[in-house]
């Protein structure tokens, strides 16, 4: 997948067997990995992807000094619960201001983290997709759009400053141009009959104009709109984006096919797919954004000490530790948190030898025990350093 040490590589890869076929889903689609480039374009896909390449699963097109992104105001998990006409906590949503109350709760951890790559880029640009989501809610919960369009725009404004601090924690001090739909759905349509015309089918889907940010019309609407000073960006979000966006039933693959990231009509529009964040809560389900807010954050105080208390209670398999996947899903950054988790991987093989060896005939349970104590309580030092980290990530993201 990536040049770099094959024990971060595979314990990245072993958390679930659907980030694997995300990388095969990204080949399928014209996307390369890394260690497929020649060596020169792979030399300057590293340098600009900086600690983002340890978490990128496949690249399109060339670097670019632009990354953009978007961040999905409201998740999937929560989304289909609200939808539905309740809260995440199971209370029925009786009036706009109960919404919004909970919608203070946002943005989420893993909201924060899949909006953008933090590559080594100089310039950011996010956009908040705050008018789509109102009009979605709007339309199912039958209540005031201009409403829940401004209380979508305060967690928009809200998200901002935390995604700065992300990005200056896991890449370099950054500022990040917002960009909110609501300001600019005008250009939007006349965007989208664009698109339409080029693709030869009409394009009247809500989520078409999710599709419009995936082609090289996004970035020209934003620099004539004032937001960009080049066409040339670098699309840096999780690999499913890139794979659902071209697959999606009504949306735009037969202009993907003609026009592939950093091709054709494309060729400015680069793409850099890194793996989503994983669910710590060891429930089988691997995309942390398809659960809902309830059983992924409530307490942030809360959420660390669980996770430290399961992790160390259970350090093996790494693959179901929660704090494992703390560290691939938030930590990729930290070179300490890579170092400790190749420490940890290692210490694992170690200990399916020795516990083998352990299950002698004789005294095999006090043996077992031995082994289990010996190498439970080194990985559990190196937890611990993990679980720092990932402390201090959230105080300086959330306060």
């Amino acid at each position: 997948m990536i040049r770099t040490k094959d024990v971060w590589t595979d314990t990245l890869l072993s958390v679930d067997q659907r980030f694997q076929n995300y990388a095969k889903k990204a080949l399928e689609i014209g996307l390369q990995t890394l260690s497929e480039l020649p060596e020169k374009e792979f030399s300057n896909w590293y340098n600009l992807l900086g600690n983002l390449r340890y978490k990128t699963l496949a690249v399109a097109g060339s670097p670019a000094d632009t990354c953009i992104g978007g961040l999905c105001i409201v998740y999937t998990g929560d989304l289909t619960k609200l939808t539905s006409g309740y809260l995440p906590n199971g209370q029925k949503i009786e009036n706009e201001e109960q919404l919004g109350k909970w919608l203070e709760n946002l943005p989420r951890l893993d909201q924060i983290v899949e909006s953008i790559g933090p590559t080594a880029a100089s310039n950011y640009m996010v956009v908040y997709e705050d008018s789509f989501f109102a009009k979605l809610l709007a339309d199912k919960l039958n209540m005031n759009q201009d409403v829940l369009q401004g209380m979508l725009k305060g967690v928009s404004e809200r998200s901002s400053g935390i995604i700065e601090r992300w990005i200056t924690a896991a890449a370099q001090p950054s500022k990040v141009t917002s960009v909110h739909t609501s300001d600019i759905e005008d250009a939007i349509r006349d965007y989208m009959a664009i698109l339409s015309m080029e693709s030869g089918r009409t394009l009247d889907r809500d989520s078409n104009k999710v599709d419009l940010m995936y082609t090289y019309l996004w970035p020209r609407l934003l620099k004539e709109l004032g937001y960009l000073e080049s066409e040339e960006v670098l699309c840096s979000e999780p690999v499913q984006h890139f794979i659902e966006t071209f697959n999606q039933l009504y949306g735009i693959q037969e202009f993907l096919t003609r026009n592939p990231w950093g091709n054709g009509k494309n060729n400015e529009f680069s793409v850099a797919g890194f793996l989503p964040s994983a669910s710590m809560n060891g429930s089988g389900n691997s995309r942390l954004d398809t659960l809902d807010y309830s059983f992924t954050s409530r307490n942030r105080r809360f959420q660390i000490i669980k996770t430290v208390k399961d992790a160390c209670s259970k350090p093996y398999p790494l693959s179901d530790n929660p704090l494992v996947k703390a560290a691939i899903s938030y930590l990729y950054f930290s070179e300490k948190t890579r170092n400790n988790v190749e420490k940890l991987s290692i210490l694992e093989k170690e200990y399916r030898k020795a516990k083998t060896d352990a299950n002698g005939p004789i005294c095999s349970i006090v043996s077992a025990q031995k082994t289990r104590n010996l190498y439970g309580s080194m990985a559990i030092e190196l937890l611990e350093e993990i679980a720092t980290e990932f402390d201090m990530l959230l105080n300086n993201l959330f306060g």
